[in-house]
């Protein structure tokens, strides 16, 4: 139990430092994007792209563009509207859990074969679970050395001391993976469904309930499996295989956008805002609701540090997405 005590450790923030002159033209470039056609859209964010690519710290230039959003929103008009439950679709839910990283233990009859004879030996193994609450992220260090980075409203389990012949753990939302190489000990996720297999290498799996799964490559190799898709597929570095409706398919990814929420930025390239504001919502534990559905499929570029003020972040996106969005009290309306 100490050792976990010594492993276990919070993430943390790097420090936001101000923007030049250049930095901060290029965020109003982004930011306002909003305004343009599609084509202009797309055009405008592949040179802000490779502008940033230029930089020799791309991520801490995300960090000012995230500090830099309220910037442009302060010079916007502000809306305001009163409350109106008729008529509305709740998007994401608050959650009543508690407010502090969850730490519990259980046991689990565990059967494997073994021998030359195969014989089939059941023991019992004692997994601890480890949830972490919304506006939270955790990092822990496995029995074997392997790290992970645990996003909010997500759980971990895992065996204290892994099996002789694998290395597994389950997982409910998402988490990064630094996985110690051990070419004997394949290590496994299993996530809805699905299982993620690796042996030395660093991806991120995002496996909430119900919804749409992404794992990603950073680095190495790993095989992800699902049953319901019946498909397999070997990934490569900067790709990512999306489940979703009994489908997998495979496609490039710019890896860092997708990790960057370690680093308490997030950062949305082509997203949807029914997206968005569930990953806001889940952050800072609020529910959103929705008058407007067609709104919640409009594609979006949107970047924000999650250490700001959730109003602040909430105006931003109001702003860029040109819809009326607003925060009274623990709900955020879109209308």
């Amino acid at each position: 139990m100490d050792s976990d005590k010594r492993n276990n450790r919070e993430q943390e923030i790097p420090i936001i430092t101000p923007l030049s002159s250049e930095e901060e033209q290029l965020v109003v470039e982004a930011l306002l994007r909003g305004s343009h056609s599609e084509e202009a859209v797309r055009k405008e964010w592949d040179g802000f792209e490779r502008r940033i690519a230029g930089k020799n710290d791309r991520r801490g230039l995300l960090l000012k563009v995230a500090s830099a959003a309220v910037l442009v929103v302060s010079a916007a008009m502000l809306w305001f509207m009163q409350a109106d439950n008729s008529g509305q679709n709740v998007v994401y839910e608050a959650s009543n859990a508690t407010a502090e990283v969850k730490h519990t233990y259980s046991e689990r009859e565990d059967k494997h074969i073994s021998g030359r004879a195969n014989e089939q030996k059941t023991h019992t193994v004692e997994w601890k679970i480890v949830d972490v609450p919304a506006g939270k992220d955790y990092r822990l260090t496995l029995p074997d050395g392997s790290e992970v980075w645990i996003n909010a409203e997500s759980r971990l389990s895992y065996p204290t001391q892994f099996d002789e012949n694998i290395r597994e753990v389950e997982l409910v939302g998402e988490a990064y993976f630094k996985v110690v190489a051990d070419k004997s000990h394949p290590f496994i996720v299993r996530s809805e469904g699905t299982s993620t297999k690796a042996l030395g290498t660093e991806f991120n799996v995002e496996a909430r309930q119900g919804g749409r799964q992404r794992i990603t490559l950073v680095s190495g190799k790993v095989e992800v499996s699902c049953s319901q898709a019946g498909k397999t597929a070997h990934l490569s570095p900067s790709e990512a295989a999306m489940i979703e409706g009994g489908k997998m398919d495979v496609a490039q990814v710019n890896a860092d956008d997708i990790v960057c929420w370690r680093d308490g930025i997030e950062l949305y390239d082509d997203a949807t805002l029914s997206e968005i504001l569930i990953r806001i919502g889940c952050w800072y534990n609020l529910t959103v609701v929705c008058r407007d559905d067609e709104a919640l499929s409009h594609r979006l570029h949107f970047v924000y540090d999650r250490t700001q003020d959730v109003r602040k972040v909430v105006r931003s996106l109001s702003q860029i997405s040109k819809t009326k969005i607003i925060l009274e009290k623990n709900t955020i309306f879109v209308e």
